[in-house]
């Protein structure tokens, strides 16, 4: 009974990272950074937004924006013209 306990700890992790958490090109904000889902299915950083250095020290964040046909995706912009939605 013990190796079978060994055996699904040890394959559980592979399993698990074989499975798509997204859509391709779909975004999301994770706290300050935007993500983009790749072709296998795995959230990637593109951007941290805490890094990002706007004029006389303004703050930016995370934030969906209307992109015309793409619909809604994420992005950095000042904290000011976030519009809500999911940070």
């Amino acid at each position: 009974m013990r190796e079978v306990f060994f055996l699904l700890a040890f394959l559980t992790p592979g399993i698990c990272s074989c499975v798509p958490l997204c859509d391709v090109k779909q975004t999301r904000c994770n706290a300050s950074r935007v993500e983009l889902c790749d072709s296998n299915g795995q959230w990637q950083q593109v951007m941290d937004c805490s890094e990002v250095a706007g004029p006389e020290g303004t703050a930016w964040s995370c934030c969906p924006a209307r992109e015309g046909d793409a619909g809604v995706v994420h992005s950095c912009l000042p904290a000011d013209e976030c519009s809500g939605g999911d940070r």
